[in-house]
């Protein structure tokens, strides 16, 4: 955001913790971290946390503008015109298991590359800190992060956060004609397409509901058992692609007459009606419409 001389000296008698690097000075006002330069006035920080002091909130449209207000206020600047450069779009979800089981079922992005990490799930990771990625798609364990920093958590309460962070060209990212600014941020029908346009990016993520996850893996109670539901489901993956794989296998065996005993063609046929029956592989997944449920009707 520009600003006049007398406003850069202003701003500056009103930050705290003030570094000077140049012709810079950084500060804060609360949790926000500001930067001066000669050109113009830098924000970054969560909208959320300062007005709450913590981001499990989900602001709505009514609260940004406050928000903004507020900020303002602090630093003596009308804040309403400034271009927004950066975004990020969250919401922490409350979840019936371990976020790291849910993300088991999330599996490519389109567009994005895929990269796990303890507790959290990135699309657009980058192994440059330097480099900033124009879009990435995050999901982590809350509970995680706010242990992480010395706080107390819930007992037996899961929170998983799904965030959004547009970093770079927000204006062709959102398909608009002119940039984003902030009195965008309280207008309904822009905040609406904002709340779309997180679920879209949500939705082209590839669902796994053939996934063998920790959930299913923990109704195994032997090596034999976690061995059939590996077959079963490798089974089920070949099944999908090729539906008479089974019969062309049986019609094989037969004519090339593998087994000495008769009985054990009928035998190999119904292990694997066993298998298929144990297994409800082809139905979706419990953590999959659990998300889909919070997500997509947030």
């Amino acid at each position: 955001m520009p600003i006049t001389y007398e406003e850069f000296v202003k701003v500056a008698e009103r930050l705290s913790n003030i570094k000077k690097h140049g012709t810079c000075l950084e500060g804060n006002a609360k949790n926000f971290r500001v930067i001066l330069r000669s050109k113009g006035i830098y924000l970054v920080g969560s909208v959320a946390t300062f007005l709450y002091g913590t981001n499990l909130h989900t602001l709505t449209n009514d609260e940004i503008p406050l928000a903004i207000y507020k900020l303002g206020e602090i630093l003596g600047l009308d804040l309403f015109k400034a271009q927004v450069v950066s975004l990020d779009l969250a919401q922490t979800y409350h979840t019936c298991e371990n976020p790291a089981f849910y993300f088991d079922c999330l599996g490519v992005h389109p567009t994005l590359d895929r990269h796990t990490k303890i507790g959290s799930l990135y699309y657009g990771f980058r192994t440059d800190r330097r480099r900033i990625l124009p879009k990435q798609l995050c999901f982590y364990d809350k509970n995680a992060e706010i242990k992480s920093r010395g706080h107390q958590v819930v007992e037996d309460r899961y929170l998983l956060r799904y965030e959004l962070r547009l970093r770079k060209q927000l204006q062709k990212q959102l398909n608009l004609e002119s940039p984003v600014t902030a009195d965008m941020l309280m207008d309904e029908g822009f905040f609406n397409s904002l709340l779309r346009f997180y679920q879209s990016e949500y939705l082209a993520i590839k669902k796994e509901p053939y996934y063998i996850g920790v959930i299913d893996l923990k109704k195994t109670g032997t090596p034999t058992q976690t061995c059939d539901l590996l077959l079963a489901k490798l089974l089920v993956d070949r099944l999908q692609k090729s539906p008479d794989f089974l019969n062309e296998l049986y019609t094989k065996v037969k004519s090339y007459s593998i087994y000495k005993q008769s009985v054990y063609y009928k035998r190999l046929k119904e292990r694997f009606e066993d298998l298929l029956g144990k297994y409800a592989f082809n139905e979706p997944n419990d953590l999959i419409k659990e998300l889909d449920r919070k997500i997509l009707l947030s």
